[in-house]
C-alpha cells in the first residue's frame, strides 16, 4: 500500500476587510495632521524654551507647553479639521477632558524619559508628539466633534 501524501497549501484568507476610508475621512485626517502638526510645533518650541531658557523640569515644561498649545488645537480642530457645527459650550468641555488626559499622558511620558531616565529632552518631546495623536483623533472624532458640516 502506498502512503497518501499530505499536501499543505497556504492560501491567503479570502476576506480581508480593511476599514473603509471615504474621501471626506481622508481629507479630515489630512487636516488633523496639519492642525496637530502646528499644535505639536508650538508644544515643542514652548517645551524647548521652558527647559533651555527657564530651566524647568521636563514635567513642568511639558505642562506649560501643552497649556500653550491647547487653544491653538481647539480652534484648528473645531473650525478646520472637523468643521464642527456643535456649540462651543457643548464641545469645549469634552475637548478639555480629552486634552486633560493627553496632558497627563504627555507629562508622565516627558517626566519618565527626561527626568527619570535622563534621556535628552528632544527624545522626550518626540515621544510626546508621536504617541498622543491617534488616540486624540479617535476621541475627537467620536466623542467631541460629532456634529459636522457636510463635506
Amino acid at each position: 500500500m502506498q502512503k497518501a501524501e499530505r499536501v499543505v497549501t497556504h492560501e491567503p484568507p479570502r476576506h480581508i476587510r480593511l476599514p473603509h476610508l471615504d474621501r471626506a475621512t481622508v481629507w479630515r485626517l489630512a487636516r488633523f495632521i496639519v492642525t496637530g502638526g502646528i499644535a505639536s510645533g508650538v508644544y515643542a518650541v514652548a517645551a524647548l524654551v521652558a527647559v533651555d531658557m527657564f530651566a524647568m523640569s521636563g514635567l513642568v515644561a511639558s505642562i506649560v507647553a501643552y497649556l500653550i498649545a491647547i487653544p491653538i488645537s481647539f480652534v484648528g480642530q473645531k473650525f478646520w479639521t472637523f468643521r464642527a457645527k456643535g456649540s462651543i459650550a457643548s464641545e469645549l468641555p469634552r475637548f478639555l477632558v480629552v486634552q486633560a488626559a493627553n496632558l497627563a499622558a504627555a507629562a508622565i511620558l516627558m517626566a519618565v524619559i527626561v527626568d527619570l531616565l535622563g534621556v535628552d529632552r528632544l527624545i522626550g518631546i518626540a515621544a510626546v508628539v508621536t504617541a498622543i495623536p491617534l488616540a486624540t483623533y479617535l476621541l475627537l472624532s467620536r466623542g467631541v466633534f460629532t456634529q459636522r458640516k457636510e463635506e
